[in-house]
């Protein structure tokens, strides 16, 4: 996955702890056959280590919930969860690790770079694999085995034009982008060719680079445009920062954007929040969703971890899940039968209801938050 999928950093320290405790599901449980040996991959140390300890905090409690109710074929899961530093080259040693220890599906990388590394390797094994949050595209395509839980940044970003269009009935848009980043650039170019499809008009489209902290050119010709909205499809930190200064220049537009805005909130101070006071942006999952299935996932996080669970750990998660009820449907760990499983899997998880059809890229329901008196809330969802 791409470092936009970054949430809640300051929870980090918590999720770390949680890491190196006893777990259910830890690789120093006995294998045999009262078990059920699955891999893990995913950044536990080093720069992207919050994104994997997030995910896997959602895979242990999968674990935890499958194992209490008996387990999957009646064997315990047994879980090896191993650090690929965000590495290709440590994801592939990783994966050659647990293979030859015997794996029968991976859940992970988590990255991806990694991803697309191990991704060739698990296609010639023809083993199952289930990425919870890689979204680059070639991970997919490297075979029939490979499955990912999360949407496409191409999806998102249709998706949010769409409401643009339906829900908000605007007629100008604008978009303002950094031009440096892959995954900036891709939302904006598929927010802009949906608007444009939509016979909305694109009255600006304004770039900047990844190291500049000053938007307020670029803010002011978007200004003098007027549009309905403005899509801004960055990484929190730098989405507060944009939203500060446009609230600085008394701009009254309605600010969309993909999910890197989750997290934006603990980048923001006192007063600041006000400024993204009503934002809407694409997500995976919001914990203040009133589904059970959320709630009840919500809680048990809070109970294990002492904090709200991100996207990252609901797509873990909900990954996690997948693999077992597939496994459990092929009733066998046949790797062709499980794959079959997966290819027709019918799961309704905290991120959503999820199945697949001619790819492993899954068909989903994408889940729209705002932010509203300094909190996220639920504000609906796009059917796909």
């Amino acid at each position: 996955m791409n470092k936009k999928r970054l949430t809640a950093l300051t929870l980090a320290g918590v999720m770390a702890l949680g890491m190196f405790t006893g777990c259910a599901g830890d690789e120093s449980s006995s294998k045999d056959e009262n078990t059920l040996f699955i891999g893990a991959i995913a950044p536990l140390t080093g720069g992207a280590s919050d994104y994997g300890i997030t995910a896997t905090n959602g895979l242990k409690l999968a674990v935890e919930e499958v194992n209490a109710n008996g387990g999957v074929l009646g064997r315990q899961v047994v879980v090896s969860y191993q650090d690929d530093e965000n590495d290709t080259t440590k994801a592939v040693n990783a994966y050659n690790k647990l293979a030859g220890d015997g794996m029968v599906a991976l859940w992970g990388p988590v990255t991806s770079k990694p991803s697309i590394s191990v991704s060739t390797k698990a296609a010639k094994d023809t083993l199952p694999m289930m990425t919870p949050t890689g979204t680059a595209q070639a991970i997919t395509q490297a075979g029939d085995n490979v499955f990912r839980t999360c949407f496409l940044d191409e999806t998102q970003a249709t998706a949010m034009a769409m409401y643009a269009d339906e829900t908000l009935h605007a007629q100008k848009v604008a978009v303002l982008y950094d031009i440096t980043d892959d995954y900036s650039l891709g939302l904006a170019e598929a927010f802009k060719a949906e608007a444009e499809t939509r016979q909305m008009e694109v009255v600006a489209y304004e770039s900047f680079q990844s190291t500049d902290t000053d938007f307020k050119s670029q803010l002011a010709k978007i200004g003098t445009a007027t549009p309905d909205v403005l899509y801004v499809p960055s990484y929190y930190n730098t989405n507060a920062l944009i939203a500060i200064q446009a609230n600085g220049l008394g701009m009254k537009v309605q600010l969309l954007g993909g999910d890197g805005w989750d997290g934006v909130l603990g980048a923001l101070e006192g007063n600041n929040k006000a400024a993204v006071e009503g934002v809407v942006f694409t997500n995976h999952f919001v914990a203040t969703a009133e589904d059970e299935k959320v709630q009840n996932f919500v809680t048990k996080y809070r109970d294990a971890y002492g904090s709200d669970p991100s996207s990252f750990a609901a797509l873990g998660y909900d990954a996690g899940m997948m693999l077992f009820q597939a496994i459990e449907a092929a009733g066998s760990t046949d790797t062709q039968a499980v794959n079959k499983a997966l290819a027709e899997i019918q799961y309704d998880g905290v991120t959503g209801q999820i199945h697949y059809e001619n790819s492993g890229d899954p068909v989903k329901n994408i889940t729209l938050v705002t932010i509203r008196d300094g909190q996220y809330q639920y504000a609906g969802s796009v059917e796909k």
